[in-house]
């Protein structure tokens, strides 16, 4: 009996392992466009279509560019003619490496509150297609100097400085900015008796302001703390520390900020690999018209120290009142 079962079982197994695998044929996979579009208003407009992401990341790589794809725009629904434009340069004589740039480019630039559509297509990949809006990008309305508002004293009493406050107010209507910098502001001032007329010096910003989704500023900010700012508009304050010779009671009397320049960063535009599927409203939010449609791969672009920089906004003294 005992023999009997073990042959049956045997015999089980045998058929078993006989048993024809078939394997079901993978269904065809379309290769996916990547497209790269980032527009500002009064920036150009213009898009990159590539076969790879690193065609974005390595512009040395001039086989990954596609130029016979069909790519259109409309501006509120008014079809804007692109053409392909293909250059090649060095960074510099004798580097030794030709970087590539493609681009389809219109012979206009962006404008806010526009609504653009762009549409790529090719026979072999999945054509892509969004609709978005060109935000308003930030403005500086006006800045000033809150002088000496903190003063350093040593332990037996002796003035060693102080620290002023740096105010500027912004208006971001679009929602454009997470990241807000200020860097070259220039001061004059009149200094009588040593530099006769006007003196001119950059003065250096230590800080950034992160801004929180509900205003104000986030954790990792290196500005003062400010509850004046609700994503919109607002002031931003920086702590600052002015030159010695500013402590002269003459040329307080005459300081002026001539003109400064704040970047302004979007996280929404930081990126790590692949970008897939991503909320297309929220993009637009942060600054430039950035195409994220369900099957395309997109990379953002001026990319620095894993910021996106949305834009780099000045303004003079002939533009706020001091």
């Amino acid at each position: 009996m005992r023999i009997s079962l073990f042959l049956i079982l045997t015999a089980l197994t045998g058929l078993l392992a006989c048993e024809q695998i078939v394997e079901e044929p993978l269904p065809p996979h379309t290769p996916r466009l990547v497209v790269f579009a980032f527009w500002e208003a009064g920036q150009p407009l213009d898009a990159y279509v590539s076969r790879s992401y690193g065609a974005l990341e390595d512009l040395t790589a001039e086989e990954v560019l596609i130029r016979d794809a069909t790519v259109s725009l409309e501006i509120d629904g008014q079809p804007i003619p692109l053409t392909y434009r293909d250059t090649t340069y060095e960074p510099w004589p004798g580097f030794g490496q030709t970087f590539y740039t493609g681009k389809y480019e219109a012979e206009r630039d962006a404008e806010a509150d526009k609504i653009y559509t762009l549409r790529v297509s090719h026979p072999d990949y999945e054509s892509v297609q969004a609709t978005a809006v060109v935000p308003r990008p930030p403005v500086v309305r006006r800045a000033w100097i809150e002088r000496d508002v903190f003063r350093t004293v040593d332990p037996l009493g002796n003035d060693q400085g102080s620290q002023s406050l740096l105010h500027v107010e912004v208006e971001d209507p679009a929602g454009v900015g997470d990241y807000y910098e200020v860097r070259d502001v220039d001061l004059w001032y009149e200094y009588p008796g040593f530099r006769p007329g006007l003196q001119r010096e950059t003065l250096y910003v230590p800080g950034e302001a992160v801004i929180a989704s509900e205003g104000g500023y986030a954790p990792g900010s290196r500005a003062i703390p400010d509850t004046d700012f609700d994503g919109q508009s607002g002031t931003l304050t920086f702590l600052i520390s002015l030159p010695s010779a500013y402590d002269e009671p003459a040329m307080q009397d005459s300081l002026v900020i001539q003109s400064l320049v704040m970047t302004v960063r979007t996280f929404g535009a930081t990126y790590a690999g692949y970008l897939e599927k991503l909320d297309l409203q929220r993009e637009t939010q942060n600054g430039g018209l950035n195409f994220f449609p369900a099957e395309a791969v997109v990379v953002p672009s001026n990319v620095e120290d894993g910021y996106g920089i949305v834009a780099g906004i000045s303004a003079h003294r002939d533009s706020f009142p001091q």
